[in-house]
């Protein structure tokens, strides 16, 4: 009977370790196509880019330079809630 048990361990045992491997590759293969999409996207930006810079291709936003600060002049003072704070 101790034999049996040790027996039914060990079936048990390898049948644990090989979830775990289809669980390990499965867990890498997914990292691998979440490299090889990060890759395809910084090739494609890459190219656009050079595209961009060559007069070829539209002007994407992350290529675009960050908006200029609000001037402090006739726009930023007429505000609606400057102007409804002054009424009353």
């Amino acid at each position: 009977m101790d034999k049996r048990k040790m027996k039914e361990k060990d079936k048990e045992w390898i049948r644990r370790q090989k979830v775990i491997k289809k669980l390990y590759l499965l867990e890498k293969a997914i990292h691998e196509k979440q490299k090889e999409r990060a890759r395809e996207e910084e090739r494609m930006l890459f190219n656009e880019r050079i595209l961009w810079y060559k007069g070829h291709g539209p002007r994407t936003p992350c290529s675009s330079p960050p908006p200029s600060p609000p001037t402090t002049g006739s726009s930023a003072d007429s505000t609606p809630s400057t102007s409804s704070a002054g009424s009353t």
